[in-house]
Protein backbone atom coordinates (compact mmCIF):
# COMPACT_ATOMS: atom_id res chain seq x y z
CA UNK A 1 0.00 0.00 0.00
CA UNK A 2 1.24 3.59 -0.90
CA UNK A 3 2.17 6.00 1.89
CA UNK A 4 -0.77 8.51 2.28
CA UNK A 5 1.45 11.07 2.10
CA UNK A 6 2.60 10.38 -1.29
CA UNK A 7 -1.27 10.82 -2.56
CA UNK A 8 -1.31 14.01 -0.02
CA UNK A 9 1.62 15.18 -1.63
CA UNK A 10 0.52 14.69 -4.91
CA UNK A 11 -2.72 17.11 -4.30
CA UNK A 12 -0.78 19.49 -2.13
CA UNK A 13 1.62 19.90 -5.41
CA UNK A 14 -1.07 20.06 -7.64
CA UNK A 15 -2.44 22.96 -5.87
CA UNK A 16 0.47 24.44 -5.12
CA UNK A 17 1.32 24.62 -9.31
CA UNK A 18 -1.97 26.19 -9.73
CA UNK A 19 -1.05 28.81 -7.58
CA UNK A 20 1.92 29.60 -9.34
CA UNK A 21 0.34 29.02 -12.86
CA UNK A 22 -2.08 31.67 -12.02
CA UNK A 23 0.75 33.88 -9.75
CA UNK A 24 -1.63 33.80 -6.91
CA UNK A 25 1.19 32.65 -4.57
CA UNK A 26 3.80 34.87 -3.82
CA UNK A 27 7.61 33.54 -5.04
CA UNK A 28 9.45 33.35 -2.01
CA UNK A 29 6.07 31.11 -0.25
CA UNK A 30 6.22 28.68 -3.27
CA UNK A 31 9.78 28.02 -3.11
CA UNK A 32 9.49 27.26 0.56
CA UNK A 33 6.98 24.85 -0.23
CA UNK A 34 8.64 23.14 -2.95
CA UNK A 35 11.69 23.14 -0.83
CA UNK A 36 9.55 21.37 1.95
CA UNK A 37 8.40 18.68 -0.76
CA UNK A 38 11.59 18.23 -1.98
CA UNK A 39 13.25 17.42 1.59
CA UNK A 40 11.59 14.04 1.50
CA UNK A 41 11.46 11.45 -0.71
CA UNK A 42 7.87 10.71 -0.38
CA UNK A 43 6.84 14.23 -0.99
CA UNK A 44 9.26 14.61 -2.97
CA UNK A 45 7.82 11.63 -5.51
CA UNK A 46 4.50 13.02 -5.05
CA UNK A 47 5.83 16.58 -6.52
CA UNK A 48 7.08 15.28 -9.86
CA UNK A 49 4.47 13.26 -10.33
CA UNK A 50 2.29 16.44 -10.39
CA UNK A 51 4.52 18.42 -11.86
CA UNK A 52 6.05 16.20 -14.54
CA UNK A 53 2.40 14.22 -15.61
CA UNK A 54 0.10 17.29 -15.04
CA UNK A 55 -2.24 18.82 -17.62
CA UNK A 56 -0.83 22.29 -17.48
CA UNK A 57 -1.02 25.43 -19.16
CA UNK A 58 2.74 25.94 -19.26
CA UNK A 59 3.03 22.63 -21.12
CA UNK A 60 6.90 21.27 -21.20
CA UNK A 61 8.25 25.29 -20.30
CA UNK A 62 8.18 24.53 -16.35
CA UNK A 63 8.27 28.02 -14.58
CA UNK A 64 11.45 29.96 -13.88
CA UNK A 65 10.38 29.81 -10.53
CA UNK A 66 9.59 26.35 -10.31
CA UNK A 67 13.49 25.61 -12.12
CA UNK A 68 15.12 28.10 -9.46
CA UNK A 69 13.36 26.75 -6.38
CA UNK A 70 14.79 23.11 -7.42
CA UNK A 71 17.71 24.40 -8.03
CA UNK A 72 18.49 26.34 -5.11
CA UNK A 73 17.28 23.41 -2.75
CA UNK A 74 17.53 19.83 -4.78
CA UNK A 75 16.49 17.68 -1.43
CA UNK A 76 15.86 14.88 -3.26
CA UNK A 77 14.94 16.43 -7.02
CA UNK A 78 18.54 15.19 -9.09
CA UNK A 79 17.45 11.75 -8.21
CA UNK A 80 13.92 11.56 -8.96
CA UNK A 81 14.74 13.37 -12.00
CA UNK A 82 17.08 10.90 -13.01
CA UNK A 83 14.77 8.03 -12.14
CA UNK A 84 11.48 9.55 -13.77
CA UNK A 85 13.50 9.91 -17.20
CA UNK A 86 14.67 6.61 -17.07
CA UNK A 87 11.17 4.95 -15.82
CA UNK A 88 8.96 7.11 -19.00
CA UNK A 89 11.28 6.40 -21.34
CA UNK A 90 11.21 2.60 -20.50
CA UNK A 91 7.57 2.39 -19.86
CA UNK A 92 6.79 4.55 -23.14
CA UNK A 93 8.57 1.62 -24.71
CA UNK A 94 6.48 -0.97 -23.19
CA UNK A 95 3.31 1.11 -24.26
CA UNK A 96 4.12 1.18 -27.52
CA UNK A 97 4.47 -2.30 -27.72
CA UNK A 98 1.32 -3.26 -26.33
CA UNK A 99 -0.31 -0.65 -29.03
CA UNK A 100 -1.27 1.65 -25.70
CA UNK A 101 -0.22 4.83 -27.75
CA UNK A 102 -2.41 6.98 -25.76
CA UNK A 103 -0.84 5.78 -22.35
CA UNK A 104 2.61 5.69 -24.58
CA UNK A 105 2.32 9.68 -24.90
CA UNK A 106 1.70 10.41 -21.13
CA UNK A 107 4.90 8.31 -20.86
CA UNK A 108 6.65 10.53 -23.43
CA UNK A 109 5.91 13.96 -21.89
CA UNK A 110 7.02 12.58 -18.76
CA UNK A 111 10.02 12.14 -20.60
CA UNK A 112 10.57 15.30 -22.22
CA UNK A 113 9.83 16.85 -18.97
CA UNK A 114 12.15 15.72 -17.40
CA UNK A 115 14.75 16.15 -19.99
CA UNK A 116 13.68 19.59 -20.30
CA UNK A 117 13.53 20.30 -16.24
CA UNK A 118 17.46 18.88 -16.26
CA UNK A 119 18.45 20.85 -19.02
CA UNK A 120 17.25 23.84 -17.12
CA UNK A 121 18.95 22.59 -13.79
CA UNK A 122 22.06 22.80 -15.88
CA UNK A 123 24.43 21.87 -13.10
CA UNK A 124 27.12 19.26 -12.47
CA UNK A 125 25.03 17.46 -9.25
CA UNK A 126 22.77 16.87 -12.12
CA UNK A 127 25.42 15.72 -14.44
CA UNK A 128 26.55 13.01 -12.17
CA UNK A 129 23.41 11.45 -11.57
CA UNK A 130 22.46 10.50 -14.77
CA UNK A 131 26.42 9.63 -15.36
CA UNK A 132 25.77 7.23 -11.82
CA UNK A 133 22.40 5.90 -13.46
CA UNK A 134 24.32 5.28 -16.93
CA UNK A 135 26.69 2.64 -15.58
CA UNK A 136 24.13 1.34 -13.80
CA UNK A 137 22.21 0.96 -16.97
CA UNK A 138 25.56 -0.57 -18.68
CA UNK A 139 26.46 -2.75 -16.01
CA UNK A 140 22.64 -3.99 -15.97
CA UNK A 141 23.63 -5.08 -19.89
CA UNK A 142 26.55 -6.79 -19.11
CA UNK A 143 24.99 -8.63 -16.26
CA UNK A 144 26.72 -6.84 -13.60
CA UNK A 145 24.57 -6.08 -10.60
CA UNK A 146 27.65 -4.85 -7.87
CA UNK A 147 29.53 -1.31 -7.74
CA UNK A 148 31.86 0.65 -5.58
CA UNK A 149 29.63 3.48 -5.74
CA UNK A 150 26.66 3.61 -3.61
CA UNK A 151 24.90 5.77 -5.93
CA UNK A 152 25.52 3.52 -8.91
CA UNK A 153 24.56 0.15 -6.59
CA UNK A 154 21.11 2.63 -5.53
CA UNK A 155 20.06 3.15 -9.40
CA UNK A 156 21.28 -0.73 -10.16
CA UNK A 157 18.84 -2.37 -7.49
CA UNK A 158 16.17 0.25 -8.90
CA UNK A 159 16.40 -0.78 -12.15
CA UNK A 160 16.24 -4.80 -11.18
CA UNK A 161 13.15 -3.78 -9.10
CA UNK A 162 11.68 -2.29 -11.96
CA UNK A 163 12.81 -5.83 -14.51
CA UNK A 164 13.15 -3.83 -17.69
CA UNK A 165 13.85 -6.28 -20.43
CA UNK A 166 16.72 -5.73 -22.98
CA UNK A 167 14.60 -3.04 -25.22
CA UNK A 168 13.56 -1.23 -22.58
CA UNK A 169 17.14 -1.22 -20.83
CA UNK A 170 18.54 -0.13 -24.33
CA UNK A 171 16.02 2.91 -24.95
CA UNK A 172 16.81 4.01 -21.82
CA UNK A 173 20.62 3.62 -22.32
CA UNK A 174 20.00 6.18 -25.67
CA UNK A 175 17.72 8.51 -23.39
CA UNK A 176 20.61 9.10 -20.77
CA UNK A 177 23.23 9.30 -23.32
CA UNK A 178 21.67 12.17 -25.14
CA UNK A 179 20.42 14.15 -22.07
CA UNK A 180 23.92 13.78 -20.72
CA UNK A 181 25.33 14.59 -24.30
CA UNK A 182 23.31 17.81 -24.14
CA UNK A 183 24.75 18.85 -20.43
CA UNK A 184 28.25 17.92 -21.39
CA UNK A 185 28.12 20.59 -24.25
CA UNK A 186 26.43 23.15 -22.45
CA UNK A 187 28.73 23.00 -19.04
CA UNK A 188 31.86 23.52 -21.19
CA UNK A 189 30.24 26.88 -22.05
Amino acid sequence: MQDPSFHNSIEVSQQLIEKIEATTIRSDLAAQQISDLLSDMVTARGFFVSLLSGEWTFNNKIPQLIVDSIRTSPGNAYTLLARNLVMSSATAVAYVRSDKRELAQGSDRVAERSQLLIAELNNKEMHKELADMLLAVKNRMKGLTVSNNDNVASYSAFLERWSYDSEQIHAVEQKLESVIDLLTSTLKQ
